[in-house]
């Protein structure tokens, strides 16, 4: 499994890799999680099996002081719907906060753009894993993103 770039992100320094391994549930798929140096955000990266790719990311997304890295661990159907249906990986993000420190932003620019910031370094690593970029990004979540 070749290490993923650590090519830096516009404005929010360059990504750190922690964990980056296999997994067989919830479905099987590489886990990368990290963050940017310098920042409160954290990130969460779910790939499917290239087999499975067509081309799209899926990113979940919290309203008011929401914002978890790990959430999508705990729910399966994400894996089977983004990655059998669908045909796309996961992203997430804890939003550039860590939620046990109550809001935490460490500044402006980590409250409104986290989470886009975090699924520009996801494209950069699909293009590295499946051979090309994905095309089309959605988002979901719950309470309507609040002041995100």
């Amino acid at each position: 499994m070749a290490r993923p770039s650590t090519k830096a992100v516009p404005k929010v320094g360059k990504p750190f890799i922690d964990i980056d391994e296999m997994r067989e549930r919830p479905s099987p798929h590489r886990y990368v999680h990290g963050g940017f140096e310098g920042t409160h955000t954290r990130f969460s990266f779910y790939f499917p099996p290239k087999e499975l790719y067509k081309g799209r990311f899926y990113q979940y997304l919290e309203g008011g002081a929401g914002g978890h890295e790990y959430m999508l661990q705990a729910q399966p159907w994400p894996f089977k719907v983004v990655f059998q249906d669908l045909g796309g990986y996961l992203v997430e993000s804890n939003q550039g906060h860590f939620p046990d420190e109550g809001m935490g932003f460490a500044n402006d620019y980590e409250l409104f753009n986290a989470s886009a910031e975090s699924a520009i370094y996801s494209k950069q690593l699909a293009e590295e894993m499946y051979g090309e970029a994905p095309h089309h990004g959605y988002v979901w979540g719950g309470s309507g993103g609040g002041s995100r």
